[in-house]
């Protein structure tokens, strides 16, 4: 079942519930949950990511800058697979599918000078920067694409004040957690959970980090209003969403020093099957016969 972080939120309070009926929930917020469940998120994301899944993968387009040879990976990149140098058409050249060669096009050496319409790059990372050489000598506006891993961004949930709404496709994030990476959050469902337009879904296309504003794929209609209530759909697998609620409540009731012990066995057996479905169903039975492509991207 698909489960909004509103949702999310409210199933999480249903299983911190102690037995005796007690409303242990509402000692928590429902900021307080969503940590909780954004605590969750990144765990669940992590081993998906660690199975090789690749439901956060990415394509991003670099340019080549004159005399510059040292490029800054995206914002929430989180590891590259693969890089491939474009030169001066519109189509890859001979792309290399090993990272670890650390190689876009193959070479003799590296050295020299280069113009960017040639395929004789050869690149490293350092940190979080791609240094590629020998250093190009124009300027290119697309000369490199990224095949990367993504961070999906966190879960949040807002209600609309009149700061917040830009128009009919556009609003703005004032949550203390909305993410301050760039198109971080490019993919994500929104769900209007009440007030005015309520119902609607819609896709992020376009966020910009530094003022936290949506573009979503299609406008709303009718369009967001104060009072309107919006909540994001988490990117962990749907048929695994309650797993989050789970994960939440075992750590609230962790913080209350109560037994988890109910929580911790649903949790145990919905996690199996989590693992199963990443490290198995998909991994091994999409992978293990035809080697994965990124270029079909």
């Amino acid at each position: 079942m698909v489960q909004n972080a509103q949702r999310l939120v409210d199933r999480a309070r249903r299983y911190i519930q102690d037995p005796s009926g007690t409303a242990q929930g509402s000692t928590f917020t429902d900021n307080d949950i969503l940590d909780l469940l954004n605590e969750e998120q990144d765990e669940l994301i992590a081993t998906m990511v660690e199975g090789s899944e690749d439901y956060f993968g990415v394509k991003v387009d670099l340019a080549f800058e004159a005399n510059v040879n040292s490029y800054p990976l995206f914002d929430g990149c989180l590891f590259l697979r693969k890089l491939v140098h474009l030169g001066g058409s519109s189509s890859e050249q001979a792309p290399s599918d090993a990272i670890e060669s650390r190689l876009i096009e193959g070479v003799q050496s590296p050295g020299g000078i280069a113009t960017p319409s040639e395929t004789d790059y050869f690149y490293a990372l350092y940190g979080d920067n791609i240094d590629v050489q020998p250093t190009p000598t124009a300027a290119l506006a697309s000369a490199m694409r990224m095949y990367a891993i993504s961070d999906p961004g966190p879960m949040l949930i807002e209600t609309m004040a009149a700061g917040n709404i830009v128009d009919a496709s556009n609003f703005k994030w004032t949550h203390q957690d909305a993410p301050f990476e760039n198109d971080i959050l490019n993919g994500t469902r929104v769900h209007v959970i009440s007030g005015t337009g309520a119902g609607q879904v819609r896709r992020v296309t376009d966020y910009v980090g530094s003022t936290k504003q949506v573009t979503v794929d299609t406008p709303f209609s009718p369009a967001l209003a104060v009072g309107s209530k919006v909540a994001t759909e988490t990117r962990v697998v749907r048929m695994f969403h309650n797993l989050l609620a789970l994960g939440a409540a075992k750590r609230a009731k962790a913080i209350l020093e109560e037994t988890t012990a109910q929580v911790d066995r649903l949790y145990a057996a919905g996690f199996e099957k989590f693992e199963d479905f990443v490290y198995r169903s998909r991994t091994y039975a999409q992978r293990s016969i035809v080697p994965f492509d990124m270029d079909a991207f």
